[in-house]
């Protein structure tokens, strides 16, 4: 290997580093989005929800999700139980089963996990 493909994949291993989610940090972000939001889930649900997200996350795509803007952790806090169409226990099979489907051009961030009918579809799929 030359010096320049060494540099190369240096600088792809520091930018990923830089970009990928650290856990320590985002206990301390999470506790404070927590206090901000009107989650109704308890912080252990919410927390062990998120985690096990991050955990299908990292072993499907093969490198840890990408940091969250508090903003945004607030918000998917605020949208966990769907309305009242989710509790904290059913969490655990719908990320599973969001994981068992294909989608196009998609980054599986847990961001798309929460939008629009995503859980609701994994949810029905759950059923059948």
């Amino acid at each position: 290997m030359n010096k320049r493909d060494f540099f190369a994949i240096a600088k792809q291993i520091c930018v990923l580093e830089v970009t990928s989610l650290d856990y320590e940090i985002f206990q301390l972000q999470l506790r404070k989005a927590y206090k901000l939001s009107n989650c109704s889930f308890s912080f252990e649900d919410a927390q062990s929800i998120l985690m096990t997200y991050f955990a299908y996350f990292e072993s499907f795509m093969g490198y840890r999700h990408k940091p969250l803007k508090t903003k945004t952790l607030v918000d998917i806090l605020n949208d966990l139980d769907g309305d009242g169409q989710f509790d904290a226990e059913c969490y655990p099979i719908l990320i599973e089963q969001y994981f068992c489907t294909e989608f196009e051009n998609c980054d599986r961030c847990i961001s798309h996990f929460m939008a629009g009918d995503i859980r609701s579809l994994r949810y029905y799929e759950t059923l059948y």
